[in-house]
């Protein structure tokens, strides 16, 4: 099922301990081992810190994404499961 989500602004930065990027704790919070960014076909190079658009949810989520979908001030659909974003 796809989800609309937004990207979050002045995210980078340190990664959640012990894991080495984001997208290392995605996979190991989900279980999957991901190629794809969960937009398009591209490579996912990163853990994007998103937040769903519909609905009063306003928790922050990890998701694999490009660089391209990383970047992307509109909103777009995501088709992988969003994780929450740890607490620093």
């Amino acid at each position: 099922m796809a989800v609309k989500v937004k990207n979050l602004n002045g995210t980078e930065g340190k990664s959640p301990s012990p894991y080495s990027s984001w997208l290392e704790y995605w996979e190991k919070k989900t279980g999957q081992k991901v190629d794809e960014c969960a937009a398009c076909s591209r490579k996912a190079d990163v853990g994007g810190h998103v937040k769903k658009v519909d609905g009063s949810d306003d928790n922050h989520y990890i998701v694999p994404l490009c660089n391209s979908h990383n970047g992307i001030a509109d909103d777009f659909l995501v088709y992988y499961q969003l994780v929450p974003a740890a607490e620093d």
